[in-house]
């Protein structure tokens, strides 16, 4: 019976460590959306801060927060960063259209237009220097390109 626990112990404290590593040396530090999402909670849940305050401890003691942060950490992030899914920004507008934003890469992020009527465009946008990068079509095409200069004007062309 003794030996069965200690065994058991032994496969998740193997299994969390792997975890750990796993993460770690994969660089997923990700965006901790299921924290954050908690956190949006917590700071919508009343105008008083002496309330929030009260539900960010009782969140913490039950605990809500401990249990978020773990679940991102260890499945949300690493998810995310095997499929390259780690969202940027995800927006709706009033008329109904939809903005997504998803970082390709260090230099690249994907722009995902939806329309109200349900019509799809995207693009990418390809960082090449500090201040300076190119739009490319969904097909591979560059069809502008965008530099700051040193004034803080940006200059724009169309290809």
């Amino acid at each position: 019976m003794r030996q069965q626990r200690s065994r058991r112990f032994r496969n998740a404290l193997v299994l969390g460590l792997a975890a750990l590593f796993t993460t770690t040396a994969a660089g997923c530090f990700g965006r901790f959306r299921l924290t954050n999402a908690v956190y949006d909670f917590n700071k919508s849940a009343s105008p008083s801060p002496v309330v929030r305050s009260l539900l960010m401890f009782a969140m913490i003691l039950i605990p809500v927060y401990p249990v978020s942060l773990f679940v991102d950490w260890v499945f949300v992030n690493t998810i995310d960063f095997i499929n390259g899914t780690n969202q940027v920004a995800v927006k709706t507008l009033p008329d109904g259209t939809k903005l997504e934003m998803a970082k390709l890469d260090a230099d690249t992020v994907r722009v995902r237009h939806v329309d109200a009527q349900g019509e799809e465009r995207s693009f990418d946008l390809v960082r090449v220097g500090p201040k300076a990068g190119y739009v490319r079509a969904a097909d591979g095409r560059i069809v502008g390109s965008a530099e700051q200069l040193a004034d803080g004007r940006i200059i724009q062309q169309a290809q």
